[in-house]
């Protein structure tokens, strides 16, 4: 049995750009968050993944 352990950090707030903490705000993604996590969908639609942790 093969295990694949993929790790991957939030995509881009306009918070993150001004450097600022999010812990309890749900702030919404920025043009380049978006195309991150867009990125990141079609990286992982081609991986056989049994599980997702979030």
């Amino acid at each position: 049995m093969h295990l694949l352990l993929v790790f991957s950090r939030h995509t881009q707030t306009a918070w993150n750009v001004q450097r600022r903490y999010t812990g309890q705000r749900d702030i919404p993604l920025n043009d380049v968050g978006r195309q991150q996590a867009r990125d990141l969908s079609s990286d992982l639609a081609s991986l056989p993944l049994s599980f997702v942790f979030t």
